[in-house]
C-alpha cells in the first residue's frame, strides 16, 4: 500500500500521485539536504533536477539551478545576494 506523502526524520521527502492505494508515479523527491535541514537537491516527476545552494554560515539561499541531468542550468540559474539584515539586494 503506497502513501501520497512520505517523510524521513520528520521532513517531507517524497510526493506521490496515487491510483487508489498504489503509487502511480513520484511527482517530487528530495535527494539531499544540508546541515541546516534545507533540501539542496530534488527531482521533479518530469525528470528535471533542481539544486539549491545555501550559505554555510547563515543558511540563506544563494543559488538555484534547474535543468536536466546533462545540462544542470538549462531551465534556470538564479543567484541571490543579501545585505547585512538578510534582505535580498539582487538576484540574477
Amino acid at each position: 500500500m503506497g502513501q501520497p506523502l512520505l517523510y524521513k526524520n520528520g521532513q517531507l521527502y517524497q510526493v506521490n500521485k496515487m491510483n487508489g492505494t498504489s503509487v502511480e508515479t513520484t511527482i517530487w523527491e528530495a535527494e539531499a539536504k544540508d546541515n541546516f535541514g534545507n533540501i539542496t537537491k530534488y527531482i521533479s516527476g518530469n525528470g528535471l533536477q533542481t539544486t539549491k545552494t545555501y550559505d554555510n554560515n547563515t543558511g540563506m539561499l544563494t543559488q538555484i539551478n534547474t535543468g536536466t541531468s546533462s545540462s544542470q542550468t538549462s531551465i534556470q540559474n538564479l543567484q541571490y545576494q543579501y545585505d547585512d539584515l538578510y534582505n535580498i539586494t539582487s538576484w540574477s
